[in-house]
Order: C-alpha cells, then structure tokens, then sequence
C-alpha cells in the first residue's frame, strides 16, 4: 500500500516512510544531526565544487566528510552510493555515523530529484552554494519553469541569517537573491584574483 502511494505522489517509499514517522521522532533526529552541513546545489559543478570543499576543509586541518554523485568520503573510509543524495534513511544514518566519527563539517551534493523527492526532510544547512541551472532533468520536471521551482525550494532549508552563495554568471541567481546571499564570478562579491599552478 505504502508503495503504491508513493509511486502516486512521485515521493521515494523510503521518503514516504520518513514523512509517516512520528514528526517528533523526525525533529529530534534533524537537531541531532544539525551540525555544519554545506550544501551544493545546481544543475552542473556540483560535484567539483563539493569535493574541492571537502578537500580543502580537510588541508585546513578540520573533520570533513563529503557525500554526492562519487561516494560518501571521509579522511578514513569510502561508501558508495546509488544516488547523488541517496535515500532520506540512508542519509540519516550517514550523518549519524558523521557525528559519531567527530566530523565538524558535512558537505553533500544536493540534487533536485532529492528535493522534490522529500530526501531531505528534517534538515537545516549552514550554507548553501547554487552553481548554475541549465537544462536537464526534463523528462521528470517537463519544463524549466517547473525544474528551477523545484531549485528555488532549497531556500526552505536555510534559516533567515543562513547564507546561500550564488553564481552571478548564471541569470537564474537572481532568482534566489531575495535571501541573505554572497555572490561568486565575473562581477560577484568573490572572485579569482590570481592563482598558483602546481605541477
């Protein structure tokens, strides 16, 4: 029963299952697991812009962990994944082990089959970073209309005094520009300025 439900409302089973939990239960868990989650989102660089992140914490000496299209990683082991943001009780429980393994800072890829599927009920970023919206994913949403909505619900994951980073070389930030935000690119508030190349 519970299957065909979810085949009906286009939500995952095992999401379904989670939203049918007792919301207390649901509640506790996303207070336990509210620690400094970073949160990548867009159609393309997802992935590159998450694990530099990852990378990077970790050369800054901080407990990271990274979950997206290639793996769930930390400094001491590897987990493969079926999906970009896998399943809401795979996801749980992976963030579980983060916090039982002393990890500071969680940084996943967050696609937008997840939103829309409901894989991230509960949570609550400490930032969020939008790369670009391009089209894809037209066979599920069937315009882009309908796609960028479905990005656009990723700001009900961050609180008023969170931040989300924007790309301002893709015209589809300005979309997103009614919360607290930073920009990144030709003309945003961050940009390169110089580089190193290493061999």
């Amino acid at each position: 029963h519970l299957s065909k439900l979810a085949g009906k409302q286009g939500v995952t089973l095992a999401g379904l299952i989670a939203l049918k939990l007792d919301r207390n239960i649901l509640s506790k868990l996303s207070k336990q697991v509210r620690k400094k989650i970073i949160m990548v989102c867009g159609t393309n660089g997802k992935t590159t812009s998450a694990y530099l992140t990852y990378q990077m914490l970790l050369k800054l000496g901080k407990k990271a962990s990274y979950l997206g299209t290639i793996g769930y990683f930390t400094k001491d082991k590897e987990i493969t994944l079926n999906n970009t943001t896998p399943d809401i009780i795979t996801l749980y429980k992976l963030l579980l082990d983060a916090i039982n393994d002393n990890i500071e800072y969680f940084v996943m890829e967050v696609s937008s089959h997840s939103i829309s599927l409901k894989r991230i009920e509960g949570l609550k970023f400490e930032v969020c970073a939008f790369t670009n919206l391009t089209q894809d994913h037209l066979d599920f949403y069937k315009t882009i209309d309908n796609y960028l909505k479905a990005k656009l619900k990723i700001l009900d994951y961050l609180d008023d005094d969170k931040y989300i980073l924007l790309n301002s070389d893709d015209e589809n930030s300005k979309y997103f520009m009614n919360h607290l935000c930073k920009t990144y690119g030709i003309n945003g508030d961050y940009k390169i300025i110089n580089y190193i190349s290493h061999p």
